[in-house]
């Protein structure tokens, strides 16, 4: 009986230590997960900030027809990020995202001749086409 018991014991106390390390490890590895994701996140967001000083530099010279190139890559760049969630196919798609791609599709139809990267082209026609547009 006192060999069943500390058997019993120490299964029990296997298996406490196995969930605190469970909890702790996954705290742990939760922790290092939002940092990485908050990196990344300010990265682009200093990215962006960069662009835009860029962009109003070069209205204030008067360059505006090089600005207005630049918008269009910025404009393809964002539908070739959103093809991520196009190709996820999501259950119910976030109606922000439908319009973000809608605004671009028309104003794109509205204004054509822009050539779109060879490489990014795939990505952002098949967001444009995630949308249909009257």
């Amino acid at each position: 009986m006192k060999r069943y018991l500390q058997i019993i014991a120490l299964f029990v106390m296997v298996i406490g230590i196995f969930l605190i390390g469970k909890k702790v490890g996954s705290h742990n590895t939760s922790e290092k997960l939002d940092k990485l994701f908050f990196e990344s996140f300010i990265s682009l967001v200093a990215t962006d900030v960069k662009g835009k000083v860029e962009l109003l530099e070069l209205i204030k010279s008067g360059n505006c027809t090089k600005a207005h190139e630049r918008i269009e890559s910025y404009l393809d760049i964002g539908l070739a990020d959103i093809a991520v969630y196009v190709n996820m196919r999501p259950i119910k798609p976030d109606s922000n995202v439908i319009e973000a791609i809608s605004l671009a599709k028309k104003y794109r139809e509205k204004y054509p001749g822009h050539r779109v990267n060879n490489v990014i082209e795939n990505s952002v026609n098949k967001t444009l086409d995630y949308v249909k547009t009257k």
